[in-house]
């Protein structure tokens, strides 16, 4: 009977043992699982905006050649005295949907996790409204070109993060496999 009782007790403390095992595992899994889960939703947002950063700045960049275009017209007619009203819609116009496009840039920049990029994304933004701006309010036609070093620069911090972030998850699936 004692040798029954000790090997029910046993059997009762392998199973407990391997049960106990197994629950580890388990929690171990799924804790791995929700850290991929959140790990790629933060991924998935920041290659969104990413993205969508490079893309709004890339339009601001043709709404000031547009906007400058427009302004170049509107002094040259108004130097002439030949100012009409169509030339007057066109260069409204480009001035408000130059405007709409910086606000658009700096409003999603907020939504870039890293500091730095951010800040590059921000600093060329700046530097292309005051390029906007100093062409809107020079006495003489001066039509700079944008300004390319912050833009390239942002255009490159925001390149190498998606890269980045890509070859992370070729690393993460490697690791998995």
């Amino acid at each position: 009977m004692v040798t029954f009782v000790l090997g029910l007790v046993a059997a009762f403390g392998r199973d407990l043992l391997s049960q106990t095992r197994q629950d580890r595992r388990e929690q171990v899994a799924r804790q791995h699982e929700r850290e991929k889960a959140v790990r790629d939703r933060r991924e998935a947002f920041e290659l969104e905006h990413l993205v969508e950063v490079n893309g709004l700045l890339r339009a601001a960049v043709d709404a000031f050649h547009d906007a400058s275009s427009a302004l170049r017209s509107y002094k040259e007619a108004q130097q002439a005295e030949a100012l009409t009203p169509e030339l007057r819609q066109q260069f409204n116009g480009a001035v408000e949907a130059f405007e709409a496009a910086h606000a658009a840039v700096l409003s999603q920049t907020g939504f870039i996790l890293s500091d730095e990029i951010r800040a590059k994304a921000v600093e060329a933004a700046s530097e292309l409204n005051e390029a906007y701006e100093h062409e809107l309010f020079a006495e003489e036609a001066s039509f700079q070109s944008t300004p390319r070093e912050a833009r390239e620069a942002a255009y490159e911090a925001l390149a190498a993060r998606v890269r980045e972030i890509y070859a992370d998850r070729e690393q993460h699936r490697e690791l998995e496999d």
